[in-house]
C-alpha cells in the first residue's frame, strides 16, 4: 500500500477512488492539500488572514467536487500521476477564493466567475471542446452575448498587430495557438516564417497537430520549435526568450497593457474580463475554433498602441479604453 518514502501507491489510490473512500484518500493528504494552501497564498500578505476558510474550502471542494469526477479518477487511472492532478485541482480552486475576494474589493466579474463551479478537469482532458461551457451561468443569452464581445475585441487586437505589424502579428498569432494549443496549419507557418522547406513543414505540422501537441508541456514544445524562429526569421533567442515574448504580449508589462488587460467589457457597473492565463489560453483554443467554423462575425479595430493609465478608483468601475 506504501512505497519506501511511506507514500501511497498509485494503485490504492485508485482502489479507492473507485470505492468512493473520498474522506479517506483527503484524510492520508491533510499535510499536503494544507501545504499547498500555505504555499499559494504566501506571496500575498493580504490574504493570510483567509488560510484557515480557504483550506477548509478547498477540502470541501476536494471532496464533493474533484475526487466524484469521473475526469478525475480517469487521469489517475491512466496517467498515474494522482498528486499531479490533485495540486492542480487545488490550485484551480484557491484560484477561484483568491478572485472572488479580489472581486469584493473591486467592481470586476471574471469570465471564471461567471461558469461558476466549473470543472477543474478541462486542463486534464486534450478535448477542449467544452472549456467555455456555460451551463454555471444564470444567462445562456447573456453569457453568450459578453463571450461574443470578448471574441470580437480579441479578433479585432490580432488584426491591429497584423495590419501595423505583420512580423509582429503573424508571430503573435502562431505562438497564441502553440500556447492554447490549437491547431497549427500550413498557412500558419508561412504567414510567420515565409517560404518553409516542405521538410520542415511537414515536421512542424506533425508537431503543432495531434494529441501529443495538446499533452506536451510548454518549454519543451517550444524548445523544438524555437529552432526554426533562428532558421527562417534569423531571431537569436533561445526557447525561454520566446516564451518570455509570448508572455508580455499576453500579460503585458508596467507600461503597456497586455492582451488580457484589453479584453474588457463594461456596463454601467461591472467590468467582465478573464483574469487567469489559463483561462485567456482556453478562450483563446475557442477563439481560433470558432474562427474556422465561421461563428466569429467581424469587429472594428481596437488600437494597441496606449500606454498603461494610473491606476483608477477601485470603488469606481472601469472602463475599457476604446483609443
Amino acid at each position: 500500500m506504501t512505497n519506501a518514502h511511506n507514500e501511497i501507491d498509485q494503485h490504492t489510490i485508485v482502489t479507492w477512488l473507485e470505492s468512493k473512500k473520498y474522506d479517506l484518500v483527503l484524510a492520508k493528504h491533510q499535510h499536503f492539500i494544507r501545504k499547498k494552501v500555505v504555499d499559494y497564498i504566501q506571496g500575498f500578505r493580504y490574504y493570510h488572514q483567509f488560510e484557515s476558510d480557504f483550506y477548509h474550502d478547498v477540502y470541501i471542494y476536494l471532496r464533493t467536487q474533484s475526487l466524484p469526477s469521473k475526469a478525475f479518477l480517469e487521469a489517475c487511472r491512466t496517467q498515474n500521476m494522482f498528486k499531479f492532478y490533485l495540486a492542480k485541482c487545488i490550485r484551480n480552486r484557491l484560484n477561484t477564493l483568491l478572485s472572488k475576494e479580489r472581486d469584493k474589493r473591486m467592481h470586476t466579474t471574471t469570465l471564471e466567475g461567471l461558469l461558476g463551479n466549473q470543472d477543474d478537469f478541462q486542463t486534464i482532458e486534450t478535448d477542449k471542446s467544452h472549456t467555455m461551457a456555460k451551463n454555471a451561468y444564470r444567462s445562456d443569452a447573456e453569457f453568450e452575448d459578453i463571450k461574443q464581445r470578448l471574441h470580437q475585441q480579441l479578433q479585432s487586437i490580432l488584426h491591429q498587430f497584423i495590419d501595423s505589424l505583420p512580423q509582429v502579428g503573424y508571430k503573435l498569432v502562431l505562438m497564441l495557438k502553440v500556447q492554447a494549443r490549437a491547431d497549427v496549419y500550413e498557412e500558419d507557418l508561412r504567414r510567420c516564417f515565409g517560404k518553409v522547406r516542405s521538410k520542415d513543414t511537414k515536421a512542424l505540422l506533425s508537431l503543432l497537430n495531434g494529441s501529443q501537441y495538446r499533452q506536451q508541456k510548454d518549454i519543451g514544445l517550444i524548445q523544438k520549435l524555437a529552432p526554426y524562429f533562428k532558421k527562417y526569421r534569423k531571431e537569436k533567442g533561445d526557447a525561454k526568450a520566446l516564451q518570455r515574448w509570448v508572455n508580455q504580449y499576453i500579460a503585458g508589462d508596467k507600461y503597456t497593457k497586455g492582451i488580457i488587460d484589453r479584453l474588457t467589457i463594461s456596463d454601467a457597473n461591472y467590468d467582465f474580463k478573464i483574469q487567469s492565463k489559463r483561462w485567456f489560453l482556453d478562450f483563446v483554443y475557442e477563439h481560433f475554433k470558432n474562427l474556422e467554423e465561421g461563428k466569429i462575425p467581424e469587429a472594428s479595430i481596437i488600437p494597441i498602441y496606449y500606454k498603461r493609465a494610473p491606476q483608477p478608483n477601485t470603488h469606481q468601475p472601469l472602463k475599457f479604453q476604446q483609443g
